[in-house]
């Protein structure tokens, strides 16, 4: 009898073992074989134009922080805060050296004051736009510090600029506007909101699928329709204007590039042409 309840305590005893218990050394081998497979996935064939662009892409615009994903699409965040000197090249125009110009790098006296920050000083009325082509799917992100007292005539807004130079934009991210190649504003749609003085507000623009969006704070606020056909391939940029004061502390853009045009950018840029 004794004998039997040994036998018989043994075999519960292999039978519940961890080594053997349903359906666990199959889950253990299902794991390794989806391992297996997903790693012996064939990674999507990169051209030569896109191949260049990940190789120089940090060395040419010197983003803050720049990730590639699996499908081509590219995030880009520039730190303006920093004063890098690398980002005085990076758009169309020259970050100017005078007090007086424009578009230039904030000074000691404005970063000190209540409310102030460093970064890109804008002022008056410009366009500049970043020295890479994307195609119209694309989002940015500019954060803007406001310097003075809102009105009704100024423009902040973030920009994708296509060839010929005309612009669709998101205007202090609440109002969807279409802007000439000087950034005379032209077809709106939704009010400005204003930053408060010596507030930041961000931004935003999204441009897809025939439509472009205004957002602020992460909200939409208005969208409006565009020609596809004529914003296939476009610069992101910022356009200013009415007297406005301000400053540009962050740029942040997500979206699928334009490799073909961008590496060419980037070798006249760099002199690899």
């Amino acid at each position: 009898m004794c004998v039997h309840r040994i036998v018989v305590v043994f075999a519960l005893v292999l039978f519940l073992s961890p080594a053997t218990l349903p359906g666990q050394e199959g889950e253990i081998e299902l794991g390794k074989k989806k391992t297996e497979e997903k790693s012996g996935e064939k990674a999507r064939e990169l051209s030569p134009d896109e191949k260049y662009v990940r190789e120089n892409l940090k060395r040419y615009l010197a983003p803050t922080k720049l990730e590639f994903a699996d499908d081509g699409t590219v995030m880009m965040d520039f730190n303006f805060k920093a004063k890098s000197e690398a980002h005085r090249v990076i758009f169309h125009r020259r970050l100017g050296e005078s007090l007086k110009s424009p578009f230039r790098y904030t000074i000691f006296e404005e970063e000190v004051v209540v409310g102030g920050d460093p970064g890109l000083r804008v002022s008056n009325a410009g366009v500049a736009l970043i020295k890479a082509w994307f195609t119209d799917d694309v989002e940015a992100e500019m954060h803007f510090l406001q310097h003075i007292n809102h009105k009704s005539s100024h423009v902040a807004a973030v920009v994708l600029c296509n060839e010929k130079g005309a612009m669709i934009g998101s205007n202090y991210g609440s109002q969807c506007a279409s802007f000439a190649k000087n950034g005379r504003p032209g077809r709106r749609r939704g009010r400005t909101q204003p930053v408060v003085f010596n507030q930041t507000g961000k931004i935003k623009l999204v441009v897809k699928d025939g439509v472009y969006e205004a957002h602020r704070e992460g909200r939409k606020k208005a969208a409006l329709k565009y020609k596809a056909d004529r914003y296939e391939s476009g610069r992101v940029g910022f356009v200013w204007g009415g007297s406005v004061s301000g400053t540009i502390t962050r740029l942040i853009i997500k979206g699928k590039l334009d490799y073909e045009k961008t590496a060419k950018q980037i070798k006249e840029g760099l002199g690899d042409a």
